[in-house]
């Protein structure tokens, strides 16, 4: 067969003339790898779309609120979520680089734009060397009750105090109108204007840097009463190790850690993608930047795969910008 192949088309043909075919089929076959691969990155949905893809101020806040972080891969549809009875509170990790900043400005963005601020009140919090959040305060974010940024954590601790007299606040007001908690609340008095708080910190484990023992009995009745009276926590941190507390005293964090139902996890290493995705959950070490996993449950079949769209600074204030005109003209009718 060699010598056929050899005497009908290689002689014919000649040499060169074949080589010259074997290198275009080889540039071929690495062009078709190339577009596979830019494929299997790109992002299928941009900021703006996800922004556009509903009226603003649309939606109410009475069972829960649903914020979009990005395309679900696997249905291509916008990826949910859930912040309400189930769950309740959020965790969000991501090794530095990986867009952990950029997460949270498009779940931030999402949520203001589907709900009111009579609706949907904001509590932004960044430490020291964070100032993620300050382009949230000028022009303010109609949504937000308090934008802290370069803060430290005797302030932050001040938070969680107000936060704490929030709930017990509200718990007065459930019982003054007979109600067991937050949606009958909502449900029998719908003139009242109620909305459901969220505080979001990045780099949450600063927090332990005041009095952690103070702090985790701040956290304890945040996380196990915020059900009942609406208000949540999105805690967000590049890795889970060393974050403060003590086991032996039961101050450590994990020992609410489990409260934290919604699971957000972007690329980080193997040790945190199991401590936030579940043991032998190793999903996020092998993810893209751009991309991230979802998990409510934290088996690894429940992962949730999605692409996170890229909010640039002028998009992310073109926004606000969209929000507090929606705001003024909601205000005028």
């Amino acid at each position: 067969v060699t010598g056929l192949i050899y005497k009908f088309i290689m002689v014919p043909l000649g040499i060169e003339y074949l080589q010259t075919i074997v290198f275009i089929l080889v540039i071929a076959a690495l062009v078709q790898f190339i577009e596979m691969f830019l494929k299997k990155n790109e992002q299928p949905i941009t900021f703006d779309e996800m922004i556009i893809s509903g009226k603003f101020f649309d939606t109410s806040v009475l069972d829960e609120l649903q914020i979009p972080p990005g395309m679900n891969l696997q249905n291509n549809e916008l990826l949910k979520l859930f912040v309400g009875d189930f769950p309740v509170h959020t965790l969000i990790a991501g090794m530095t680089g990986s867009g952990k900043s950029n997460l949270l400005h498009v779940m931030i963005c999402n949520a203001c734009a589907r709900y009111s601020p009579d609706e949907l009140n904001l509590y932004l919090l960044d430490f020291k060397d964070g100032v993620e959040f300050a382009i949230y305060a000028k022009p303010p974010l109609p949504h937000a009750k308090l934008i802290a940024t370069q803060a430290d954590a005797n302030y932050a601790q001040t938070v969680l105090e107000y936060l704490v007299e929030e709930i017990s606040r509200r718990n007065g007001l459930f019982k003054k109108f007979s109600c067991k908690d937050y949606r009958d609340f909502r449900k029998n008095n719908s003139t009242e204007k109620l909305p459901r708080v969220v505080l979001i910190i990045d780099e949450f484990q600063r927090l332990f840097e005041a009095d952690a023992n103070h702090v985790m009995e701040l956290l304890e009745i945040l996380t196990k009463q915020g059900r009942s009276s609406g208000v949540h926590l999105i805690f967000a941190t590049q890795t889970f190790k060393g974050i403060g507390g003590n086991n032996f005293t039961g101050t450590s964090f994990n020992h609410i850690k489990g409260q934290f139902g919604g699971r957000l996890a972007l690329r980080c290493s193997v040790d945190d993608s199991k401590d936030i995705l579940g043991q032998n959950n190793e999903a996020a070490a092998e993810l893209n930047i751009g991309f991230a996993i979802l998990n409510t449950n934290q088996s690894v079949r429940s992962n949730q795969k999605f692409a996170v769209p890229e909010a640039k600074a002028d998009t992310v204030k073109q926004t606000i910008q969209a929000l507090r005109s929606e705001e003024r003209r909601v205000g005028k009718e």
